[in-house]
């Protein structure tokens, strides 16, 4: 019977980096929902021929939106100990503060990513076919470009969040402790 102690791998408690293997997984099921959706409103707005370059570029696209869910679902383990990687240590161990804020900062980073990557993909497309028009980007109001900016902004906090995660809890630890440490608290 499986307790709150029990992983799938034993009885052991769940490490951080299963904790993000469950996000990362996640994210690649949210992904490929924003894939389906995407691909089904996108095919419903095509009006006419399309160039066979402009074919050409949403299907590499679609090629490598569909590669990159592959790998985050295949390799959730893999990525996770990439972006918080394990002591060395396979003595299992009750969370630090550190490992929750890691953990938390690597969640938030998933969210964000979640958020603007259907975005992106959405203002792609516009760009994409605004590139074939005379005007071009002018055509596009302040506030599109605005967003356009807020998506690139939102994706390169997901990955700072991501990625930067370690990096982010030690500030916090010297503004907040005055120390820096993996195993503080």
């Amino acid at each position: 019977m499986y307790d709150s102690r029990t992983t799938l791998l034993g009885t052991m408690p769940m490490q951080p980096e299963m904790f993000i293997a469950v996000a990362v997984r996640m994210f690649a099921l949210n992904m490929s929902l924003i894939l389906i959706t995407t691909t089904i409103g996108s095919v419903m707005q095509v009006e006419g021929a399309l160039e066979p370059i402009t074919v050409l570029i949403i299907a590499a696209l679609f090629a490598g939106y569909l590669l990159l869910i592959f790998v985050l679902w295949k390799f959730p383990l893999t990525i996770a100990r990439r972006i918080y990687p394990v002591t060395g240590n396979d003595i299992p161990k009750s969370w630090t503060h550190g490992d929750i804020y890691i953990a938390g900062f690597v969640l938030l980073g998933v969210y964000f990513a979640t958020q603007a990557v259907s975005k992106a993909a959405y203002w792609g497309l516009i760009l994409l076919d605004l590139r074939n028009s005379d005007d071009g980007i002018s055509q596009l109001g302040s506030s599109q470009k605005i967003s356009i900016a807020v998506v690139l902004l939102q994706l390169a906090l997901s990955v700072y969040l991501i990625i930067g995660a370690s990096g982010i809890k030690n500030v916090i630890f010297r503004l907040r402790y005055g120390r820096i440490g993996h195993n503080d608290l």
